[in-house]
């Protein structure tokens, strides 16, 4: 069974116990005890408690806003780069920054592997390979994370689309990420 850290459970888990009577409703039975108990930072929990987590809270969250998959992927990243992996973050490098994914994947992960390719100044190929638990919901919180990582490295006019996906049948996922590069400064 694939395995996910804590840190990427504790803001799903905080922001569900923010609106306890939405989350009791929406979160299955089996993860109850997720909205009682405390999450440990740098223990491994399931994969896909994760995503039925995330499916929760997206449900709950308000309408009108932005995407919720996109909006949790950009959050996380924010708070990843302002707190714990801020070493990782390379002002001014968004490629530099994007490469060290690989770093912060499998500090999260335990199956999978990400790389940036680079294909041209101010683009990339994202791959991630081999996850265990494909999604449509997790492609879109990647998109809106690489996305989020390049911003905060300073890139400008960001767009990362995906490209394959396995849920679709493709071998590994893909995203293709373009940006123009920071203000000089």
């Amino acid at each position: 069974m694939a395995g996910t850290k804590g840190t990427s459970l504790v803001n799903i888990v905080k922001l569900l116990r923010a609106n306890k009577e939405a989350a009791r409703r929406e979160v299955p039975a089996r993860l109850q005890s997720y909205l009682e108990t405390r999450v440990v930072l740098l223990a491994w929990y399931p994969e896909e408690d994760f995503l039925e987590l995330a499916r929760a809270l997206a449900r709950i969250l308000p309408s009108g806003g932005p995407a919720p998959w996109e909006w949790m992927g950009r959050e996380s990243a924010r708070r990843d780069l302002a707190e714990v992996y801020r070493p990782l973050l390379r002002p001014g490098d968004p490629l530099g920054t994007l490469a060290k994914g690989a770093l912060l994947w499998s500090a999260y992960h335990d199956s999978g592997r990400f790389r940036a390719l680079p294909d041209a100044p101010g683009s990339a190929r994202l791959e991630l390979a081999d996850f265990a638990l494909p999604a449509v919901e997790t492609c879109e919180i990647f998109r809106g994370y690489f996305a989020e990582v390049l911003r905060a490295a300073g890139a400008r006019s960001v767009e990362v689309t995906q490209i394959a996906c396995r849920t679709q049948g493709a071998q590994s996922c893909l995203w293709q990420a373009k940006w123009e590069p920071p203000e000089p400064g």
